[in-house]
């Protein structure tokens, strides 16, 4: 990270991930989550500069969460548990943005010249987003959840598994196609000049 031109990108991105969550483009709000496009520059960022440009960015990310209040449920852990939200918002996007480099890197190794470690890492930021972050969300906070959504929990017929799946629906859908085919495609097109400069 010694390096001025990986700086300055992380500092660029930083800036894109705050504008983004002050405005519309970060989040599009539909029911109790929202659809979030701030996976796209922290995968940006993991695949251009590599791991810890995506940790420090997913941490950027789920800093403006936690502060900012991505969605109403944000705000409603908040008030429950201010440290395990921190957890559930900040940890879990540094975790995603540190893995989508690692996947990158192993996989550019792998297949040095193919578009394919573009797509799949790009895929992977809100996979691992909604994974890590969900998964985090029911651990800590389980029961305020189901109260606060008994007629989905007793929609799923107290089943955990099709309980998270009623809950992020479509909107995990739409995000991870959106920010796979904005991501792989806006990173593939800028890494070969990043590097070769």
């Amino acid at each position: 990270m010694k390096d001025t031109k990986k700086l300055v990108t992380c500092a660029l991105l930083i800036a894109i991930i705050v504008i983004m969550s002050l405005t519309p483009l970060g989040y599009l709000k539909i029911g109790a989550l929202s659809i979030t496009f701030l996976t796209i520059p922290v995968m940006i960022g993991a695949i251009l500069v590599g791991p810890l440009a995506g940790a420090i960015l997913g941490f950027a990310f789920g800093m403006t969460s936690f502060f900012l209040g991505g969605s109403a449920l944000v705000l409603y852990i908040i008030s429950i548990n201010p440290v395990l939200a921190f957890i559930t918002c900040v940890v879990t996007r540094t975790l995603m943005g540190w893995l989508c480099g690692l996947i990158f890197k192993g996989l550019k190794k792998a297949k040095p010249n193919s578009f394919l470690p573009f797509v799949i890492s790009a895929l992977s930021a809100p996979v691992l987003n909604t994974i890590l972050f969900m998964s985090t969300l029911l651990l800590c906070f389980f029961n305020p959840i189901v109260e606060r959504y008994p007629e989905l929990y007793t929609k799923a017929g107290s089943n955990v598994i099709v309980f998270v799946a009623l809950f992020v629906g479509i909107n995990a859908l739409v995000e991870a196609v959106a920010c796979t085919v904005v991501g792989s495609g806006i990173s593939k097109a800028v890494y070969k000049n990043f590097k070769a400069e």
